[in-house]
């Protein structure tokens, strides 16, 4: 029996931006930026094309979004992100290495991260919550000998569970690369008298399925889901990226 561990969500777009350099830099961000163009500010290695040292994303001619650095691909240290007007967050950046699992994440500092064998990576977050044990990041691995299905079926599978909730939003956007494709889902949902929001990113290699996903009370949801798509940025297991920026890619909306 497969079972789907989710945690849910608000709206979130894939906004593409540009380097200064040749090739494009498409950063995952959050849902009110839709139509506007981002740009970055930052150096990628030539040896291992990698972002290293300084960066900044903004929009296009106005307020800076997000300023801190990277190392060899990993946010690093304390990172400021200005997603209000009047509201400065900041978020101390780590990483977590797991060699049984083959796994490499950036990942927030104040998460507490917990073993467990169903699971490449679980971790906690603060919360008010009184209900704390659906507030978690997960990441899921389903090898396709035992799955038995394609990522299209499994993304149906997750929106047939989703559905047995109160949902007051459910939106699935399908990031299309050269070589492969994954999926973006972001949901509202009302689940033991709570408001959560709820995102998950479905992602398909030659050995299986990847099921990362994210519940959180629906507070400050725009923080959590710009966390969630950096988180999602610094993730890299058996050495592949499984969102690369530097990767050409389309983007689709199915509502």
């Amino acid at each position: 029996m497969i079972r789907i561990y989710y945690v849910l969500g608000f709206l979130i777009l894939f906004s593409s931006c540009k380097r200064t350099a040749d090739k494009p830099y498409n950063y995952l961000s959050t849902y009110y930026m839709e139509g506007a163009t981002i740009v970055n500010a930052g150096d990628i290695r030539n040896d291992n094309n990698k972002e290293t040292g300084d960066w900044t994303f903004s929009i296009k001619g106005g307020a800076i979004l997000s300023k801190g650095k990277f190392d060899n691909g990993f946010r690093k240290g304390l990172w400021t992100y200005k997603l209000h007007r009047d509201t400065l967050n900041k978020i101390d950046w780590s990483i977590y290495k797991n060699d049984t699992n083959r796994l490499i994440v950036n990942y927030p500092s104040d998460w507490q991260i917990f073993y467990n064998s169903r699971f490449i990576f679980i971790a906690a977050f603060p919360t008010i919550s009184q209900i704390k044990d659906n507030k978690l990041a997960v990441i899921l691995f389903h090898p396709k000998d035992s799955i038995k299905m394609n990522l299209d079926e499994y993304l149906n599978l997750y929106n047939r569970e989703m559905a047995k909730f109160q949902i007051i939003k459910n939106y699935n956007f399908e990031l299309k690369f050269k070589d492969s494709h994954a999926y973006y889902s972001v949901a509202n949902y009302i689940r033991d008298n709570e408001e959560l929001i709820n995102l998950i990113y479905l992602y398909e290699d030659k050995k299986g399925i990847y099921d990362i996903t994210f519940t959180s009370l629906n507070i400050d949801p725009e923080i959590k889901n710009q966390i969630f798509c950096d988180f999602i940025s610094g993730l890299y297991i058996d050495g592949n990226r499984l969102f690369d920026p530097r990767r050409e890619l389309k983007l689709n909306i199915k509502l």
